[in-house]
């Protein structure tokens, strides 16, 4: 509980810090470079909150599979799979933290 907690701090952080930056960019940003430095594409400034709605997305697709084996764990009669189960489900919400905490950076 105390990870998804952690998860789901780390994936809205970008969100809202992309909320509050909009309102003081241009209409119009520089997106991409060419290998000059030339701007070679311009876009919204709304754009900027693509990355960090993807960030939740993917954070919401771990949760979901994380949930699953939590589930799993808690519906299987054997032990030793019990276990695996339980061990998927941690290994999975420390690989949600850590993507989300990279893609945040």
């Amino acid at each position: 509980m105390k990870s998804s907690k952690i998860l789901w701090i780390i994936s809205l952080i970008p969100l809202l810090l992309s909320c509050v930056a909009v309102r003081f960019l241009p209409d119009k940003i520089p997106m991409h470079y060419d290998m000059a430095g030339n701007i070679d594409r311009w876009g919204s400034k709304y754009e900027t909150s693509i990355f960090p709605a993807l960030i939740i997305f993917f954070s919401l697709m771990w949760t979901v599979i994380s949930a699953f084996y939590k589930r799993m764990a808690t519906t299987t009669k054997e032990e030793k799979q019990q276990v695996e189960y339980e061990n998927n489900a941690q290994f999975l919400n420390l690989a949600a933290i850590s993507m989300a905490l990279a893609f945040s950076v």
